[in-house]
């Protein structure tokens, strides 16, 4: 058979498919959808002042779009949730923010309050239950992995609203291309304007959720349960690079020659997003990403002890950390996770 004929015949094939997968969706939370939020915490006039000329934000010349600014407290992620964002620099002090919303992490039938963290108390270390400091790191991440996943669900159903139209052999109008093209530039997919369907099915494989057991399984490794350097000075929960000088943090083992940094979020909440985009556009998590979606195509929903095993190439350890990661979510029960739900106030 021709392959270029058995490709045309199956495309629509794979985009009816993708849509039958709209029924295994999780609710949809509705969820800001413009530029990227910059969060920023300046305690003089005078640094917040130099923020704003890094942005060439000036009252009286406001013609250009910008990036959008959220100071201290006020972010609109989840626009009919009152999402809090915090900071508290020991873990006493956080516990008692969670007691404040009732959350409890073997009580979530209500759901979970929508809460973004500034950074992880730097005094985890000093808890000598490791029961205990487990469960305020699950209860610290959780929340924003389920924010960050419902982003994407919103454009993983924006996408799939879309190979509905393709699938019917109608036009996109011009708003639906530029949904394409924005979420080909965010997913690092070539945009075909010519041939949209062949985008679609390519974001498709791309914009999915990362599930929470894996999520909190690595970030838990990756950052010795928030303990570790890069976890309190950078926000950085998942061990990544930057090689944008000035961006990051040097490493102290860092090999003569190498010139990579370990990046610096003004959050941790921007660190599980940087994570989740990474995982989903990196040529290294291809594995996982090919995994996804044929559990997709089957009816089911990503499994993160499933997934694990397209994370070869996330660490030198190789298979070795798959493993541990495995067995990380199977001690710690972290599967429980992956069907809770975040609560519309906090």
């Amino acid at each position: 058979m021709n392959i270029r004929f058995l490709h045309k015949a199956t495309m629509p094939l794979f985009l009816g498919l993708c849509l039958l997968l709209v029924s295994f969706s999780e609710s949809l939370a509705p969820i800001y959808q413009g530029p990227d939020i910059q969060i920023i915490g300046k305690d003089f006039y005078k640094d917040l002042k130099s923020e704003f000329n890094r942005y060439s934000y000036q009252i009286d010349a406001l013609n250009n779009e910008g990036s959008p600014l959220s100071l201290q407290n006020i972010t609109p992620i989840h626009q009919d949730s009152d999402i809090q964002i915090i900071r508290k620099d020991f873990y006493k002090d956080l516990e008692s923010e969670f007691n404040r919303y009732s959350y409890q992490i073997d009580a979530l039938e209500n759901g979970v309050p929508p809460l973004i963290l500034q950074n992880l108390p730097g005094d985890l270390n000093k808890i000598q239950s490791n029961k205990h400091r487990k469960s305020i790191f699950f209860k610290a991440l959780l929340p924003m992995i389920l924010l960050a996943n419902d982003e994407i669900r919103v454009e993983r159903k924006q996408l799939l609203i879309i190979a509905q139209l393709l699938s019917a052999k109608k036009l996109l109008n011009k708003q639906q291309l530029q949904t394409i093209a924005t979420l080909s530039k965010r997913y690092k997919v070539k945009f075909n304007n010519s041939q949209p369907e062949k985008t679609v099915v390519k974001l498709l494989n791309r914009v999915d959720i990362i599930p929470e057991d894996l999520a909190l399984a690595q970030a838990a490794n990756e950052s010795a349960w928030g303990t570790s350097r890069f976890s309190r000075v950078a926000n950085n929960l998942f061990g990544q690079w930057t090689f944008i000088p000035g961006q990051g943090i040097i490493p102290e083992d860092r090999p003569a020659g190498a010139t990579y940094e370990v990046r610096k979020f003004a959050t941790i909440y921007d660190s599980v997003r940087s994570y989740l985009l990474n995982l989903n556009t990196h040529s290294a998590y291809k594995q996982l990403r090919k995994l996804r979606t044929g559990s997709r195509l089957n009816g089911q929903s990503p499994n993160g002890l499933k997934l694990a095993e397209g994370l070869l190439r996330y660490s030198t350890r190789g298979e070795d950390y798959v493993k541990e990661l495995q067995a990380m979510i199977r001690y710690n029960q972290l599967g429980r996770f992956t069907t809770v739900k975040l609560r519309a106030r906090s």
